[in-house]
């Protein structure tokens, strides 16, 4: 099995060894997970506002005491 993992390994670096080659790779891996995090970022915005839509409608209903941690919607204008 070493001998197969070996091989591999040597194939992977003797192509793998142009430096622009490396710097292309790893630039378009940047580039992706630079847009996962935007990705990620809009849907924990839309998940917050919704906490604090949904807050603010129990709130108003007076139906049982909202947590405090939970975001309220006007916690932006201060």
């Amino acid at each position: 099995m070493m001998s197969v993992y070996g091989s591999a390994d040597q194939s992977d670096s003797s192509q793998a060894d142009d430096p622009q080659d490396k710097i292309s790779k790893l630039e378009a891996e940047n580039f992706n997970l630079w847009a996962a995090i935007g990705e990620l970022q809009e849907a924990l915005s839309a998940i917050n506002k919704s906490m604090a839509e949904l807050r603010d409608a129990r709130q108003k209903r007076n139906d049982y005491p909202v947590p405090q941690w939970w975001p309220r919607t006007d916690d932006k204008k201060k």
